[in-house]
């Protein structure tokens, strides 16, 4: 069973897809597209954790991409890398498509690579703090019955006690009755 973990790339040119495939092939699994549309589908069937997108691409630009990514998938972990810089873009991918990195083309290798691995590692955080949320909630909901339960118990248990508090408080009493006035 292969335990890598799913990258995404995205560019318009096939000489970036392939150089990046090779630097990143012996550590995750590597899905290549030069568009959204196969993007999107490559999203479908597998479990993409980061993505690495060009700006520039031939049916939507990059920035536009994370936006729709982000909302759909938001443990997704979204890099922009482009050579064409523009700080509108760039600008609008950080605020709206909540981008983890911008890179400039040409990229530094070493930048890029422990970029994509601080990328996975946030991923990893994130869908920790999810599952850690969902057995707090599940433990909670466990709590709460066990609480509802015991409360139960603990009603039934007291009218047992009123009632017989009340009986020794009746023979007491009439003992005390029967003490003060012997037949």
């Amino acid at each position: 069973m292969d335990h890598k973990k799913n990258l995404l790339i995205i560019d318009d040119e096939i000489e970036v897809l392939n150089t990046l495939k090779r630097v990143f092939y012996e550590e995750y699994n590597v899905h290549v597209t030069q568009n959204a549309k196969e993007a999107f589908e490559i999203m479908e069937k597998f479990n993409i954790k980061v993505i690495l997108c060009d700006q520039q691409m031939p049916d939507m630009k990059g920035t536009e991409f994370f936006i729709i990514v982000k909302d759909m998938y938001p443990s997704v972990i979204r890099i922009l890398f482009t050579g064409y810089s523009d700080l509108s873009d760039a600008i609008k991918s950080i605020n709206e498509g909540q981008i983890f990195r911008y890179l400039a083309k040409p990229w530094n290798l070493f930048e890029l690579k422990s970029s994509v691995k601080e990328a996975f590692e946030k991923n990893a955080l994130i869908c920790e703090n999810a599952n850690m949320v969902e057995t707090l909630k599940n433990t909670n909901i466990i709590l709460r019955d066990k609480v509802r339960m015991r409360t139960a118990e603990l009603q039934v248990k007291n009218v047992e006690l009123e009632r017989i508090n009340n009986d020794k408080s009746r023979i007491l009493g009439i003992v005390a009755h029967d003490l003060r006035s012997p037949i």
